[in-house]
């Protein structure tokens, strides 16, 4: 008897049985990749030398004791824009590879969240805790070596009047005389400090900026994260005060100059968008970085 051919639907049915099959062993053996182009499991495996890096570029490596990926870098400019975040930039020049400055407490955590939505992973600020971890043994002697990081060389001393000028305005923004969560006296002696020709600087010491760097302008530490000493003070995942919404900031910055600044990795504050006083919850010496939960 011969035999019948099969009909066109019971070959279409025989290709689509074939095309499942395939899909479901494809699936099986090819990672899924988030939006960052890389899977969870591969974030275990990531090293100082082999850093996972993300859709903006970011770089991060594992902090030692921590279960976190840390950014190797400040946030910059450029970065902290793509989030359409407000931004008000500094009171002084910077490019798109600067690390973001004049940002609230409030808008680094909302970065991190916005981030998060991007990438498909877990980006947050680092803790106290982690920070602490991440930046290591502080400097060695006092003054430190000449490029240890960005703090307040001689370089300072050449800002012009109009510098100067530009500088004050960032502690003197809509402060209430008489608000009683600020020191005046304080608040004077930071506008004296920044705008007098004799401007505090480490003696001998210089790092070639007069202001923020950009990132990754100076060597690694250990851990193989950039700016840990200087450039900018950095927010971290930690209250001052929650009730008032003050966050802890970390680390010296690019106006530092004494010792306690870089030995003891010097502990600020940062407000949040809504705190009453705007100089409070806006510093063109802080900025942020992120890490990465894995």
């Amino acid at each position: 008897m011969k035999a019948t051919p099969p009909s066109i639907p019971s070959l279409f049915a025989r290709v689509l049985a074939c095309s499942a099959v395939c899909l479901l062993t494809q699936c099986a053996t090819t990672p899924v990749s988030t939006g960052g182009g890389t899977s969870g499991a591969n974030l275990q495996s990531v090293t100082k030398e082999s850093p996972y890096t993300n859709s903006l570029g970011m770089k991060f490596v594992p902090v030692p004791g921590t279960n976190i990926l840390m950014c190797t870098t400040e946030t910059t400019v450029a970065q902290y824009q793509q989030s359409g975040l407000p931004f008000q930039g500094s009171e002084y020049p910077q490019g798109g590879n600067h690390p973001v400055v004049n940002m609230t407490a409030g808008d680094a955590v909302k970065f991190c969240e916005w981030l998060s939505r991007k990438d498909g992973h877990t980006y947050r600020l680092p803790t106290e805790t982690e920070w602490l971890a991440a930046a290591g043994k502080s400097p060695g002697s006092w003054p430190p070596a000449s490029n240890v990081g960005n703090l307040a060389g001689q370089e300072l001393k050449g800002s012009s009047e109009s510098e100067r000028t530009q500088l004050k305005t960032e502690f003197s923004k809509n402060v209430p005389n008489s608000h009683s969560f600020y020191d005046q006296q304080q608040l004077a002696t930071i506008r004296d400090a920044m705008t007098s020709k004799s401007f505090a600087a480490i003696g001998g010491y210089t790092d070639h900026h007069k202001f923020t760097a950009p990132v990754g302008s100076y060597a690694p530490n250990a851990a193989g994260l950039h700016d840990m000493v200087g450039n900018v003070s950095e927010v971290c995942d930690g209250w001052v005060d929650k009730m008032t919404g003050l966050r802890v900031t970390r680390g010296s910055n690019w106006k530092s100059a004494n010792a306690y600044a870089i030995r003891n990795h010097e502990r600020g504050s940062l407000g949040s968008s809504d705190w009453p006083v705007k100089s409070l919850a806006h510093s063109t010496t802080t900025g942020f970085r992120c890490v990465l939960v894995h």
